[in-house]
Order: C-alpha cells, then structure tokens, then sequence
C-alpha cells in the first residue's frame, strides 16, 4: 500500500515540473513566462487600459503636429485676407501627431494619432483625458522642446478668455508596437509628409504671424541667409 502511495506522488510530482506537451511536440507555456511577442502586445494592452502612458519620444523620431484638412484650408482663405482673425478660433477638427516608431521586431513605421482624443480643456489647461475633444476650444498650437512638449492657447470659462497652456507629450502618449498611443486610441499607420510641423507664428506667403488674440501682427522681414526676424 505504501508503494503504491509513493508512485502516486511520485507521478504527480512529475506532471507538475514538466509542463504538458501537446501532440505537435510543442511545449505549452504559461502566460507568465512566456517572453515572446504575443505576451508583450498583451502586456502593452494592459498599459493602455490602466492609463498609464509615456516614452513615446524616447524611441520615435521624425516627431511633428499638423492641422486637419478643414483647418488648414480655412487658414489658406484667411491669409488672402489680412484682417481675418482666424486664428482665434477653435479647430474644426482634431490636430494630428505624426512620428516614425520602431515596432517590436525592430522595424520602423509611421504613425499618425489625433491628439484631439488624447486631452481636454478645463478652464484654459489641457489635462490628460481619454476622448477629450480639447481642439473644440483651443487654437494657435505648437511644438516645443522638438515635440515632446505642446504650446496652445485655450479659452476660459465660456469661450471670452485665451490663455497659454502646455503640456508634456511624452507623459501621454505610447509607442505601441510601433503605433502612437493613448488610452485606447492608436494611430494608424500611414506614410509620413516631409513638410515641417505647422507653426502658425511662420505660416503663410504673407509673413503674417498671429498675436494671442488671433489679429495679425507684424510683417516678419526674411533676410538674405533665409531667416526670419
């Protein structure tokens, strides 16, 4: 009887310290030691379900902001007219950000991610918030510090005040395999323009920049090395 016992244990002793292998001859691993590709897309998931973020300008590179298409041909109409105030207006749609990021097998893509989705307004400051439609009343956005931090001017309380504020990039959005990331929402993977990010302060043929409240200001001078003053 006690030899039995003994075989017994002995057996199950044995199953337990060798994992199961299926009829193909292939080992069965748990999810907790598996280190391949299938658990770091999980575990990335689970990053952006608990909201945590960040490191995006760490590995990516090319980074730059563009206006949507609405935006920027109500930009073209208005510099025909130098006394539009366009530029205190809100965006019609969502500002995208643009980077070239490596995937996990180390190749490079370029994403695309609307940021309108990424931030909300409260009272003038954009705040980390998932779907917060932010562009709907802010304008005059800008890099700073080569794209990990954004500059724009927000309104306050009903829409009657603008004021200055930025934010950390790189404290909100993920490189997620190869696409930029927050929250939920991941960039799709597009070809990258090779214009440089918009800057409304240098934007136009007429040379017009645009003060806080969105009037025209002075006529930037071009030099002849190229520069501007």
């Amino acid at each position: 009887m006690q030899f039995i016992f003994l075989s017994i244990l002995t057996a199950a002793l044995g199953a337990c310290a060798n994992p199961s292998t299926p009829n193909d001859g292939t080992p069965n691993h748990s999810p907790g030691t598996d280190l391949g590709v299938n658990i770091t897309n999980i575990e990335l998931e689970e990053r952006g379900n608990s909201g945590t973020w960040g490191g995006f300008a760490d590995s990516c590179t090319d980074i730059r902001y563009y206006l949507s298409n609405s935006d920027m041909k109500r930009y073209e109409i208005g510099e025909s007219n130098p006394n539009s105030a366009v530029g205190v207006k809100p965006y019609l749609d969502s500002p995208v950000i643009v980077a070239r990021c490596p995937n996990l097998s180390g190749q490079t893509r370029c994403s695309v991610l609307r940021i309108g989705d990424c931030m909300a307004n409260r009272e003038g400051k954009l705040q980390i918030v998932d779907k917060g439609k932010w562009h709907t009343t802010c304008t005059q956005c800008a890099f700073q510090s080569d794209g990990r931090y954004f500059a724009c001017q927000c309104y306050t309380g009903k829409g009657k005040n603008l004021q200055t504020t930025v934010v950390n990039l790189n404290e909100l959005i993920n490189n997620f395999d190869g696409n930029l990331m927050c929250f939920s929402n991941r960039g799709s993977p597009e070809y990258c323009p090779h214009g440089p990010s918009f800057d409304i302060t240098k934007y136009g043929s007429n040379g017009y920049w645009y003060t806080p409240w969105g009037k025209p200001g002075k006529r930037m001078i071009e030099r002849e090395d190229g520069e501007e003053r």
